[in-house]
């Protein structure tokens, strides 16, 4: 079981968080800017869908082509490279409203980002050992959404000092989203060179597109625990990608909100994800599978109280907690798959699970509309939190059951 560590955090590591955070700022100006600017232009969950669609696509993609990208080359470049083509599609977003130029930026630009977060997990893999890992992950989070916390508020009232022309909120949203994006450039140029502090690093040979494909599967396939965690989050991505598509709607619909409720709202959940990615520093005594399922169960929870609330103060203390839980979930999940994966294949095998997860959002992405036309955003919620709570009971009988064979297994060559 992993417990805290005195270790000093890595020059590497140090850059990661500072990169981290300021990609942040850009990237809420960036999330609230756009949404906001489809949904009041459109009036439409169906706009919305399509939007993320675009998305999801891109990140299919990524998932299957960023994973060797990461492992075989340079995670310095790859960064710095990124972020400055991050910066350019902000840029022309910002001054060409058209919704074929905004899906097609978003589309290069979820590329990209998909790209940079694989490369940054491959930084904080390399750049820390086994004992320090879980803090760095949670530190990474905790920092990240620190910055979530004020930046929404800005972001809605920028947005909403000109009611009536939106365009110029729009584009001082986006020009401070492409300001983030060339200074984390200009930050991940100090990243050391060294990307790896352990004793041996294992030689890496370039394989074709198939060969990482299958191998990355397989690898998944023999590692039990891994598995366990993979299918696990795949059947919560089902339940997870309802809610994400219908948050938006929820916001302006069922609470009547604006730009500064939806900021507000995004406030409280970042304040929610830095004390849930916090903790997970200190409340490592559980077991890792036994802290994931247990939270996910409450998050499940917070879903269902979804369904009964139209009031403002409630609904931001829910997602709040909601957001508390999703958050030293993650922390938890990600610290373990990292543990999982050997350093020279956690580029591939991260890709893989993504692209996963990605193809079953897109699936709700595409059906989701359709569905929350017949039955409503309320009962999605209801459905997203019983669907949560359920597979999240299942996953920790499994587990326990697993438990106990190996205590067993144990017992039984200590008696031989």
């Amino acid at each position: 079981m992993l417990r805290k560590s005195a270790a000093p955090l890595s020059k590497n590591v140090i850059v990661c968080l500072v990169g981290s955070a300021l990609t942040t700022v850009g990237d809420v100006f960036n999330d609230i800017a756009i949404l906001s600017f489809v949904f009041i232009s459109t009036s439409s969950v169906e706009a919305i869908s399509w939007l993320y669609i675009a998305i999801y696509i891109a990140m299919m993609l990524s998932s299957l082509i960023s994973g060797s990208l990461v492992d075989l080359w340079s995670k310095k470049g790859i960064l710095v490279l990124s972020n400055l083509l991050l910066g350019g599609m902000m840029l022309v977003i910002a001054f060409n409203q058209s919704r074929v130029v905004i899906i097609t930026c978003l589309f290069i630009e979820t590329l990209l980002a998909s790209t940079n977060r694989l490369a940054i997990v491959g930084v904080l893999k390399n750049s820390t050992t086994k004992s320090t890992l879980l803090s760095a992950n949670a530190i990474n989070t905790t920092v990240t959404k620190i910055a979530s916390f004020v930046t929404p508020i800005a972001a809605g009232l920028i947005l909403s000092l000109w009611p009536e022309n939106m365009k110029r909120g729009f584009q001082i949203a986006l020009l401070l989203d492409a300001l983030s994006y060339f200074l984390v450039a200009f930050i991940f140029l100090f990243l050391s060179h060294k990307e790896n502090n352990f004793k041996k690093r294992e030689s890496v040979k370039r394989q074709s597109f198939f060969s990482d494909l299958s191998g990355s599967f397989l690898y998944i396939k023999k590692n039990k625990d891994l598995l366990l965690l993979t299918i696990f989050g795949m059947l919560l991505s089902l339940s997870g990608s309802i809610v994400f598509l219908i948050r938006i709607p929820y916001i302006y619909t069922n609470l009547q909100g604006n730009p500064s409720i939806q900021g507000l709202v995004n406030s409280f959940r970042a304040l929610g994800a830095i004390l849930g990615a916090f903790s997970v520093i200190f409340l490592n005594k559980l077991e890792p599978f036994l802290r994931i399922t247990l939270s996910r169960m409450i998050q499940g929870i917070c879903f269902i109280l979804f369904t009964f609330i139209f009031d403002v103060p409630f609904a931001l203390i829910v997602f709040f907690v909601q957001s508390l839980f999703m958050y030293f979930a993650q922390v938890n999940e990600s610290s373990q798959r990292m543990l999982f994966v050997d350093s020279h294949r956690i580029g591939r095998v991260s890709g893989l699970i993504n692209f996963f997860n990605s193809l079953i959002v897109l699936i709700i992405l595409k059906v989701g509309p359709y569905i929350e036309s017949k039955i409503g955003i309320s009962s999605l919620y209801l459905f997203s939190g019983l669907w949560q709570v359920v597979v999240s009971i299942i996953f920790l009988y499994i587990w326990k059951k697993r438990q106990e064979k190996e205590e067993l297994k144990t017992s039984d060559k200590t008696t031989f």
